[in-house]
């Protein structure tokens, strides 16, 4: 682990300065809740036993039974799948990522039946101060996080 917080934007997420929800911080239980989810924390590397999420208690019900790290939007069968990032230099093909295959670059969507849908931004491009991909020497800037993960917990309450 790097130690640093990695917080500029990305294609997906440009503004990464949301409202904040009301919590609760237990530092010594690892535990975050919020009135509709709780992040449990163990300590350590990430694992599906360090790092999970559950409904808050007495949360609405919903879809949303719980996640744990490692689960992923692409191997979820009930997510509704995303979009093709591009159609550049493509014949007539299908347009259902669950049928694509290859550096088609299809996006899981954040909308699943399962009541959940994770966006993994690891080490994808990333906006510097200047609003620009790269830096002074033309690299590309890159999410510099060892782990950087949007989990949507929406249940069937879809935006």
């Amino acid at each position: 682990e790097t130690g640093t917080f990695e917080d500029r934007p990305t294609l997906a997420f440009v503004n990464r300065k949301q409202p904040v929800p009301e919590f609760t911080w237990s530092a010594v239980a690892g535990i975050l809740t919020t009135a509709a989810l709780r992040l449990h924390y163990a300590g350590g590397a990430f694992s599906a036993q360090s790092l999970w999420v559950t409904p808050a208690p007495g949360a609405k019900r919903t879809a949303f039974t719980g996640w744990r790290f490692g689960m992923t939007s692409d191997a979820d069968p009930g997510n509704l799948r995303g979009t093709i990032r591009t159609l550049d230099r493509t014949a007539n093909i299908s347009l259902d990522c669950n049928h694509l295959t290859g550096d088609r670059h299809c996006a899981w969507g954040v909308v699943s039946q399962s009541g959940w849908s994770l966006v993994n931004e690891t080490g994808v491009p990333c906006l510097g101060a200047d609003d620009w991909w790269a830096d002074a020497e033309g690299s590309m800037l890159r999410n510099s996080d060892t782990h950087d993960l949007y989990l949507f917990a929406h249940g069937h309450d879809y935006p």
